[in-house]
């Protein structure tokens, strides 16, 4: 599961990012599906329209391709058509966002998955309070409507494969309400802000064998401090936390995702035809809790997630008014965990690698485009997606990305 936290700006106008877990509809909730669905065609008619005292609209648009493959010849190819439209009313502005996408994995040893289809659709609705009151305030609300594929079938299950190595990892979720609240505060050089947030998530079946799945609601917490050293020279320093609740599969407690940490270091530095963004984070997880035969949930005997590290840079270089071109470093390394080699439950190093080159453009004071192009490698030990073998992955991902504003 993943977990996109808030987090405030440096010139303390706090922006809000949504929350996202990897989870899918059900029976249960079509109420609240159709429900979720009648309100965001309200919302899209209501901008199309164009409301009195809008600023502006904005509609983005992509396509990516990624493509990797291992040493067994085992392939990954994903195609994705992610699109969004957001506009701003006064303090209110909204977003909507969604993607198509086609995914398709051959291992070498099996059969080959495909899935085709439009993903999760997010709305994302946010009320701006700034320099009115002692601190910024941003109250946000995130809707997730469940346009994507759950009950997954036993071949379509086998496009759940290594993490890192798709962009869009997650087909479908239930109807999901995330509403949070941002505060900021400016003294000088110096930003403070801080964020709470609360992901409700709504039942759907998961697949063909796990049905009435109602996962876990998740609290998130968000601190963080910048601080301008010149004018060239930009630090922050940040630390979330989030703490999922218990997942329940037809009304009994099946599992319980350990507390989640994360803590970093940013730098920027800034002149007059480049500047430079550096971020290393650190995360930690707690244990998990399995049913037990009683039907009780227990704490797991080991850590089955080790400590993960981040690592990102990313330069920028001014080629003319209208045109950057940015080459990006990542590096990403998850340690084994505390589990022995013999047990089932073990999980070995992943690391890896990433080395990516864009050219974006301003066409117009209202067109932008850009061009992207990433290489990576992963070198995975064996785990539970693998469990007896080693697989070392290279592959790529090309996109090209439009964005408009009316």
């Amino acid at each position: 599961m993943r977990h996109d936290v808030l987090r405030s700006s440096e010139d303390a106008r706090v922006k809000q990012v949504t929350i996202a877990v990897a989870d899918g509809p059900s029976p249960v909730t079509a109420f609240r599906r159709a429900t979720a669905v009648a309100a965001l065609g309200i919302v899209v008619l209501l901008f199309s329209v164009g409301v009195p005292g809008a600023q502006e609209v904005e509609v983005t648009t992509a396509v990516s391709h990624t493509w990797w493959q291992n040493e067994w010849d085992d392939r990954g190819i994903q195609t994705a058509v992610p699109f969004s439209v957001g506009s701003a009313w006064r303090e209110l502005s909204f977003e909507v966002l969604s993607a198509y996408v086609s995914t398709q994995v051959d291992p070498a040893r099996a059969g080959d998955s495909t899935l085709s289809g439009f993903v999760d659709t997010r709305v994302n609705l946010t009320w701006e309070i700034l320099e009115r009151l002692p601190v910024d305030l941003l109250l946000g609300l995130g809707l997730n409507v469940p346009t994507g594929k759950t009950d997954l079938s036993l071949r379509e299950l086998g496009l759940i494969t290594v993490p890192d190595l798709f962009e869009i990892t997650t087909f479908g979720e239930g109807f999901n309400v995330n509403p949070v609240i941002t505060l900021a505060r400016q003294w000088g050089d110096l930003v403070l802000g801080a964020g709470l947030g609360y992901l409700w998530r709504g039942e759907y079946d998961y697949s063909y064998t796990v049905k009435n799945y109602d996962p876990g609601d998740i609290f998130t917490l968000t601190l963080e401090a910048g601080y301008t050293f010149s004018p060239g020279w930009q630090g922050r320093v940040f630390s979330e936390f989030a703490r999922p609740g218990t997942d329940q599969v037809c009304g009994f407690d099946y599992y319980e995702e350990g507390d989640f940490r994360l803590m970093g270091a940013a730098l920027t530095l800034v002149k007059d035809t480049w500047d430079l963004d550096c971020r290393l984070s650190r995360m930690l997880r707690d244990r998990c809790r399995f049913r037990c035969g009683n039907a009780l949930l227990a704490s797991e005997a080991s850590n089955s997630h080790g400590d993960e590290w981040g690592l990102e840079v990313a330069w920028r270089y001014y080629l003319d008014r209208a045109s950057t071109l940015t080459l990006r470093v990542g590096g990403l390394s998850i340690q084994e965990n505390d589990y022995p080699p013999s047990s089932d439950f073990y999980f070995g190093r992943r690391e890896k690698r990433s080395l990516g080159l864009s050219l974006a453009r301003s066409f117009t004071p209202a067109i932008e485009g850009s061009l992207d192009l990433e290489a990576f490698t992963l070198d995975d030990e064996r785990n539970w997606y693998h469990p007896t073998l080693n697989y070392d992955y290279r592959g790529c991902t090309a996109a090209a990305c439009l964005n408009m504003r009316f």
